[in-house]
């Protein structure tokens, strides 16, 4: 993903040069150009993404082009994929996607968002226990302060709902790990295959499988 933003990135500024003088396009090359760094750091940093669930405005100034083009391709995801909103885990966790206010499921006491590329809806930050772990989407994030957020996590009594955007990737990452933490599954293996179950889609590229591997087995360790 990353060296596809960059050259996007390249693609707008050759498009200015042969153009002679289309400097507009120059935020946008500046935009995919930070994300495309970005995904080559893993760090969610240039998002600038706070505790209250919204980015920085000079982030989302900087990465508008970017940030037009991947809110507008998520609603247009959400109005034609024939898939759940949300399924219920267990009989503390629902997972999902990223919900507006009207749509959270009754019961929702805690929610936990793992996006860092998208504002979460005031309301939501408002009206319950809100959790921020931004993530970039289809990476994995650093392994001690995901451990630190997991057992704080797994700390919480309360009706939980986890959600990125889609509801799989990050998601499940999360999920597979505080399944085990909680001793829910005696693996991640095992956690995986109930999150499947209840939403098929749920997936996690290989660099995501693999932290979650070495969570799990720091946590057996401990």
């Amino acid at each position: 993903m990353a060296w596809g933003f960059l050259t996007i990135s390249a693609l707008l500024i050759m498009y200015t040069i042969v153009l002679q003088g289309a400097f507009v396009l120059l935020w946008p090359a500046a935009s995919f150009a930070l994300v495309g760094i970005s995904y080559l750091t893993t760090t969610t940093k240039c998002f600038g993404k706070k505790e209250n669930g919204h980015l920085h405005w000079i982030s989302q100034f900087i990465l508008l082009p970017y940030l037009v083009c991947l809110w507008s391709l998520w609603h247009i995801i959400r109005f034609f994929q024939k898939e759940n909103p949300y399924d219920t885990l267990n009989n503390q966790i629902t997972i999902g996607r990223r919900l507006f206010f009207r749509e959270m499921p009754s019961d929702t006491q805690v929610v936990v968002d793992l996006t860092c590329e998208f504002n979460e809806d005031k309301r939501i930050v408002a009206n319950y226990e809100y959790k921020c772990f931004p993530i970039l989407d289809c990476c994995p994030t650093q392994q001690q302060p995901l451990i630190d957020f997991i057992k704080d996590l797994a700390l919480c009594d309360k009706k939980i709902y986890i959600h990125c955007a889609q509801g799989h990737g990050r998601t499940s990452m999360i999920t597979c790990v505080l399944l085990v933490f909680q001793e829910k599954v005696s693996s991640p293996q095992q956690a995986m295959e109930q999150i499947q179950q209840k939403r098929p889609r749920a997936n996690m590229t290989r660099r995501q499988w693999q932290l979650v591997e070495n969570c799990c087995c720091s946590i057996a360790i401990d």
